[in-house]
């Protein structure tokens, strides 16, 4: 009797233990599932590519920059921006969801991200620089590659991987100051930039724009903000109505007025282009 009462006590024991291990194992089943992306830290992040996107002593600054802290003024937004290696901000928007990046190209790769993009904020002419200085006679990629030119870009950047994706040399760097340095000391012999981002990064690398001459056009392409994918639609809708009134405001004309002083060139404000520069000399902007 009593060691069939104590086997009785036994078998429940282990049927209670098996329970409670089969609980603790969806207990912590719940804890481990990922966090939803509503629940997710909501940053906002950028890198150093003026005129777009950069620091002036401790304060974030640029025509981007301006329109994201419109944008967040009128959502009463108060998450702040961050500045970090464009590498850093690309590598963070591919695995976090709630992320705002800008300013950025729509490319294959980046739509394959899931990015959602918002805009365009601007619309430059991406092209080719030579010293004025230099003989070197390019019209075109195959030239690159065929008088093996190193070409000067930022590290992350589709301009960058556009001229790896034709075979040219290339010599990455954090800023596009960084590369106008190397191309003044004789370091590379052509750097990958575009109009809008000339004049400044020239005057921050210590250069005279007079000391750089188009060699030839990649392209005339918008650039964005974007969000990672997963962030919620209700967030990205928040933003793009937000943007809609920044776009029938009186805004971008003021900071037309304005960028157009900063860069010492006309600068134009159009809902399908978004902020460009608009003088124009045999059909290339300088």
């Amino acid at each position: 009797m009593r060691t069939a009462m104590l086997a009785d006590l036994n078998c429940r024991y282990s049927t209670y233990r098996q329970m409670a291990a089969l609980l603790l194992g969806v207990c912590l089943g719940l804890i481990s599932l990922p966090t939803p992306a509503a629940d997710a830290e909501f940053r906002i992040l950028t890198t150093e590519e003026p005129p777009a996107n950069y620091t002036v002593g401790n304060e974030i600054t640029g025509i981007t920059t301006d329109v994201v802290n419109d944008l967040r003024a009128r959502l009463g937004e108060k998450t702040p921006i961050e500045i970090q290696p464009w590498s850093r901000v690309q590598q963070t928007a591919q695995l976090r969801p709630n992320v705002l990046i800008f300013t950025l190209g729509r490319t294959p790769e980046r739509v394959a991200m899931g990015l959602t993009f918002i805009g365009p904020i601007t619309t430059r002419k991406h092209m080719v620089y030579k010293r004025t200085d230099s003989y070197l006679k390019v019209d075109n990629f195959e030239d690159i590659t065929l008088h093996n030119l190193i070409v000067g870009g930022m590290r992350g950047d589709w301009r960058t991987k556009l001229m790896k994706d034709h075979g040219a040399r290339v010599d990455e760097a954090v800023t596009h100051a960084a590369s106008l340095k190397l191309l003044m000391r004789g370091r590379i012999d052509l750097i990958a930039i575009s109009d809008m981002e000339l004049k400044v990064d020239a005057a921050l690398a210590g250069v005279s724009p007079d000391k750089l001459t188009p060699a030839f056009v990649i392209s005339e392409a918008p650039a964005f903000i974007a969000f990672s994918k997963g962030t919620p639609a209700a967030t990205i809708n928040r933003w793009q109505r937000a943007f809609a009134e920044f776009q029938a405001s009186d805004v971008p004309a003021k900071l037309a007025k304005k960028w157009g002083r900063v860069l010492g060139e006309p600068m134009g404000y159009a809902p399908d282009k978004g902020f460009y520069l608009t003088a124009t000399e045999a059909g290339i902007t300088r």
